[in-house]
């Protein structure tokens, strides 16, 4: 806890709790009908990376944004779930330019 009382928050999830994009095929399979689907695979889950080393979801968000910019993709509708929407959701803030403006 924090000298207010609050809970730290925890580390990334172990190996054996991890969810590959991998996970979500069902849903992508459907998405793709109508969308360009792209997928992204967050540092935990690399294979060389150990996610207890991690302070906070910054890297992970410079991480995916670098990857949009290596495919060269901008004007992005972002979806994610849990990381994946927080990860988006700070690369948008950072980056506006890689995702659409949606109103």
């Amino acid at each position: 806890m924090d000298r207010l009382g609050r809970r730290r928050a925890r580390a990334a999830p172990r190996a054996r709790q991890r969810l590959p994009a991998g996970s979500y095929r069902h849903l992508v399979d459907r998405l793709t009908a109508s969308f360009h689907v792209v997928s992204f695979e967050a540092r935990p889950l690399w294979s060389a990376e150990e996610p207890a080393t991690l302070s906070d979801w910054r890297p992970l968000a410079a991480d995916l944004r670098a990857e949009l910019r290596r495919r060269g993709l901008r004007g992005l509708l972002g979806v994610g779930h849990s990381l994946g929407g927080t990860l988006t959701a700070l690369a948008a803030v950072a980056e506006p330019e890689l995702f659409s403006r949606w109103s």
